[in-house]
């Protein structure tokens, strides 16, 4: 797949669909993020999305909340969102951005007099904690549901965008991440395409043990691996991200001492993991003998 993300890809305009049509035609699934400020009454979103859809979008995911909403009025997100399912678009999706105390009102989007039918047509309709500042400094300013804690066992997992996810910044840097981390953590960039090919910048990417660490086991389990040794290690419990968690693992010295030096230790189990998730995504049968719990998921 190739997704147009942003900031807000749609302010491109007539060149998002020339990108669109474009990947669509060479094989690729295409989807794009957008807040909808665009769909300013329902001929006009109907109007955009038939254009992409002929182009050949087949995911868009519309984004709001409460800081959405200061700028983008919740009624374009439902315009924008039924005029995806009724061109044909696939796969149409709404975020609502939560926190303690937030004043947006769920119910203009989950108790629209029409959202059962569009839910029958496959939109989708999901919740993420909203992290402010993401850069780090700030980031408790807004409260979130202790649910959503990152070192909850339920929540804790490896990152599925690391490694499966390049992203390609406007700057033309290439990335292995898609996420808010790619301002913050320098270690994150691969290279650039402003004058090599994106397979000549992967290509000479080194193997990072790092990244496939965080990949397969995740940053919390890692901090976690680092409390091992690091007794008095305080835990960043506060997260409800795991871009926060992955940031403060690169930001972290002690914590990123601590990870190099025993990585020796782990490199086995790591490279089983990658191999097995591997395996998994191709439909293989795994090529390490089998499923077993190594100290890295425990």
């Amino acid at each position: 797949m190739i997704g147009f993300t942003g900031g807000e890809c749609f302010l491109l305009g007539r060149e998002l669909d020339d990108h669109v049509e474009r990947a669509a035609r060479l094989g690729f699934s295409v989807s794009c993020s957008t807040n909808g400020y665009w769909a300013v009454n329902p001929k006009a979103a109907s109007d955009r999305m038939h254009t992409l859809k002929a182009a050949g979008l087949d995911t868009v995911s519309f984004s709001t909340g409460e800081m959405h909403a200061r700028f983008v009025p919740p009624e374009r997100i439902i315009f924008g969102a039924f005029a995806a399912c009724d061109s044909g678009i696939s796969n149409v999706s709404i975020s609502i951005e939560t926190f303690e105390d937030t004043t947006f009102d769920w119910r203009c989007i989950t108790e629209h007099r029409d959202i059962a039918t569009y839910k029958k047509k496959g939109l989708t309709i999901f919740s993420r904690p909203w992290i402010d500042n993401a850069g780090g400094n700030g980031t408790a300013q807004l409260r979130h549901n202790s649910r959503y804690g990152r070192f909850r066992k339920e929540n804790v997992s490896g990152c599925g965008t690391i490694l499966d996810t390049i992203a390609v910044t406007p700057g033309l840097r290439v990335m292995a991440c898609c996420g808010y981390p790619i301002e913050y953590v320098p270690e994150l960039t691969l290279g650039s395409v402003a004058n090599s090919t994106l397979r000549e910048v992967l290509d000479s990417s080194e193997d990072d043990l790092i990244k496939i660490w965080l990949h397969v086991a995740g940053p919390e389990r890692m901090l976690m691996f680092v409390k091992d040794y690091l007794p008095d290690y305080k835990l960043p419990r506060q997260y409800v991200d795991i871009c926060q968690t992955c940031v403060h693992v690169h930001r972290d010295q002690r914590a990123m001492n601590v990870l190099r030096e025993h990585l020796d230790e782990v490199e086995k189990d790591i490279r089983w993991l990658y191999a097995a998730l591997r395996d998994r995504a191709e439909g293989k049968p795994s090529s390490n003998g089998g499923r077993r719990e190594t100290a890295l998921e425990r």
